[in-house]
């Protein structure tokens, strides 16, 4: 039975109630013990107050029972304060009868009661509440104290009584000793226990909380022993590479390597981790499906307490379309580079044109009107012959540097592809070795283009010569027409073309195909792979000038011993080709109107004054604009023609042409050049209603197209 009660007491004393926080835990048990023990004391002194008679003390024990009743109450209830408040008055109004009663003989151990107020003192966290509590301790001790020295007891005591109360007094400070030990130890082994199980609880749900974030990254996260087995993989690992955990752990991870490192990268990167040192880079692993990707990796090695590395943990974010963006972008800029680098070439090009095509306008025109001059049968026309033969291969020379620097006025008109290339298909197999086969593969029915007709032509023409060449020792050569839709920007070979309709023509042959190293200049004017003396290097450099002044695309693939193909993609056209009709060939017409020649070249405007004169025209000629509008408004209505160059110092000929126009709107006007520039044409082409001869010219030429502007 009093095992029993102590087991209930002990449990009562220990026990908390939810409303106890793990933190007042402490004294929360220290305030209960404290409770119990003074309820024992009041119990123990009630045969002593008996004894003696004062019997006002008797009803004064119920007054303190019901105090430390509330107390304890409110110390269950997690008010530790008002516990102490009610401690404080219950000391108060037992000490201030004891001595009315019996007098101060006990006030010594008395003042020990005031052991509620110790435990907060020792373990409260807020200090002026120590300190507050503790003043008042020693406050009712002082009272009490000073009250007694002048007070007479209603109950005197024997000296026998005094001493059985002395020994109690005594045995009961030793008692409450004991008692705070009891309470401080198990208290301390009680929080240490709880502080134990909390922080085992809070490891685990930090562990919880660190597995959950590891398996919802998006990255892919696998840890291994130092032997490269996977020990862990995350989700994401099976999303990316298609391998379940279950088919890697406990494995190497070689499945994922691929041939684009050597084992030796793996082995020196692994001996590094090993050695304690972080390792970040990118590799390329395969999934399951056998595909390929790219990983932005950092392996980092993980040590246990004696420092040796135990386990690596490899952090790995897919980067495969950033890769690819990235070499997209590389692509760009070398593709921009190179235009920019194309279109530098191509600006020097085109004003070299300029120059030699006046000086050829000289010559042709010159060797034209001294081969005029001479009989059928004079020994100096074939020496004439020659120059104009000489004369003949420099404009074609000239005109292939303005197609290559887009500096040609074409003449786009919608035509059929696969008509062009068969009208020129005979020329085309002239144009190859007869030990090279010849094959066309012409789509039945392929849409319609915009583009100048014989430069086309010159495309395919120079694309053909080129595979011809690389053929030496006989071959095929392929032209295919096909119509093409490139829904997204598509690479071919290390060109990007960007999505829309097309119309695909392609040229490839089986010769020994362009090095790697080779291919980006293949499109360079004058650079050729080919031996002194064979070629001019102009052939690939004009087909690109042509294909971008149209419009298109202009792509190579080439592999070494196997062949090249040359693809070029024309924007696509709905409308349908008209039909060709023969040219009429007649007289070199002439006429009496007066022409007003405009030219800042010397020689030019000279030969241009006798080819017109020939021809029964009155001619004038001026150096310049300002000279032009001079003479207009010296002579007025003796000009029907202005024949103005287009590239000159200070006034231009279309500015020329414009103030023509407003005060003499009768005059017609025709420009000459041999590089117009943008002064009259648009991207290329010539502006609707302007006439236009190109330089150089023969007489023929000039004269029916001044003889078509007059008719006009």
């Amino acid at each position: 039975m009093l095992r029993r009660a102590l087991a209930a007491l002990r449990s009562f004393i220990v026990t908390p109630t939810p409303a106890v926080r793990p933190a007042n835990y402490r004294t929360f048990v220290s305030y209960n013990l404290g409770g119990v023990a003074a309820i024992g004391i009041h119990l123990c002194v009630v045969p002593i107050f008996a004894w003696v008679g004062a019997t006002e003390l008797l009803w004064l024990n119920l007054v303190s029972f019901a105090l430390y009743g509330a107390a304890l109450a409110a110390n269950r209830r997690g008010h530790h304060a008002t516990m102490i408040a009610l401690c404080l008055l219950e000391l108060a109004i037992h000490q201030t009868a004891c001595v009315w009663s019996i007098g101060w003989g006990t006030r010594f151990q008395d003042y020990l009661m005031v052991y509620p107020a110790f435990p907060l003192f020792l373990q409260g966290r807020r200090l002026r509440v120590q300190l507050v509590l503790a003043g008042a301790s020693v406050a009712v001790f002082l009272a009490l104290f000073l009250g007694s020295q002048s007070a007479t007891p209603r109950h005197a005591l024997t000296p026998e009584v005094q001493t059985a109360l002395s020994c109690f007094n005594i045995t009961a400070v030793f008692g409450l000793l004991a008692l705070f030990g009891f309470s401080f130890r198990h208290a301390a082994e009680a929080a240490e226990t709880r502080l134990a199980e909390t922080e085992r609880r809070l490891s685990e749900e930090r562990l919880f909380l660190l597995k959950a974030a590891v398996a919802a990254a998006q990255d892919v996260v696998v840890i291994t022993d130092a032997e490269g087995r996977a020990v862990y993989v995350n989700p994401a690992f099976t999303a990316l590479t298609g391998y379940s955990s279950a088919e890697v752990e406990g494995q190497t991870l070689g499945r994922l390597a691929t041939d684009a490192h050597p084992e030796a990268y793996f082995a020196r990167v692994w001996a590094d981790v090993l050695a304690g040192r972080s390792w970040s880079g990118r590799v390329v692993n395969r999934r399951k499906d056998a595909s390929l990707y790219t990983a932005a990796s950092t392996f980092t090695p993980i040590r246990d307490e004696a420092g040796v590395v135990r386990h690596v943990v490899a952090i790995s974010q897919d980067v495969t379309e950033s890769e690819r963006d990235r070499e997209r972008l590389l692509q760009t800029e070398e593709q921009l580079r190179q235009a920019k680098k194309l279109e530098a070439i191509g600006t020097l090009a085109g004003g070299v044109a300029h120059d030699f095509n006046n000086l050829l306008t000289v010559i042709l025109g010159s060797a034209a009107e001294v081969r005029a001059l001479l009989p059928p049968d004079a020994p100096a026309l074939e020496e004439i012959a020659e120059i104009e033969h000489a004369g003949e291969r420099a404009t074609a020379l000239t005109r292939q540097l303005l197609a290559y620097g887009r500096k040609q006025i074409l003449s786009p008109r919608i035509l059929d592809p696969a008509r062009v290339v068969r009208g020129i298909e005979k020329l085309l197999r002239r144009s190859v070795s007869e030990q090279v086969e010849f094959v066309l593969r012409l789509a039945p029915s392929v849409r319609t283009v915009e583009a100048d007709e014989a430069q086309l032509g010159q495309v395919l023409l120079n694309l053909a010569v080129n595979a011809n060449d690389a053929m030496a020792g006989g071959g095929t050569l392929v032209i295919q027409t096909e119509d093409s839709t490139l829904l997204e920007p598509t690479r071919v070979g290390t060109f990007i073309v960007p999505p829309g309709e097309y119309v695909l023509l392609s040229v490839s042959d089986t010769g020994h195909g362009i090095p790697p190293d080779v291919l980006p200049r293949v499109f360079e004017p004058f650079f050729t792979t080919q031996g002194v003396g064979r070629g001019t290097g102009l052939g690939l450099a004009t087909v690109y000038g042509i294909v971008a002044q149209s419009g298109g695309h202009l792509t190579v693939e080439s592999v070494v011993d196997v062949g090249t193909t040359f693809k070029v993609f024309f924007p696509a056209r709905t409308l349908v080709a008209p039909s060709k009709t023969p040219a009429s060939t007649t007289l070199r017409p002439r006429g009496t109107e007066g022409i007003l020649l405009v030219e800042d070249d010397v020689a030019v405007r000279g030969v241009a004054v006798r080819m017109l004169t020939h021809c029964g025209y009155r001619v004038f000629e001026v150096p310049g604009g300002d000279a032009a509008l001079a003479f207009l408004a010296r002579h007025p209505g003796q000009v029907d023609l202005l024949l103005t160059d287009v590239m000159m110092p200070g006034m231009d000929g279309a500015t020329l042409a414009g103030q023509v126009q407003a005060a003499y709107p009768h005059i017609k006007r025709l420009f000459m050049s041999g590089y117009p520039g943008e002064v009259i044409s648009r991207h290329g082409t010539f502006v609707p209603g302007v006439n236009f001869i190109s330089k150089p010219f023969s007489p023929d030429a000039l004269a029916t197209l001044v003889r078509r502007v007059l008719d006009a």
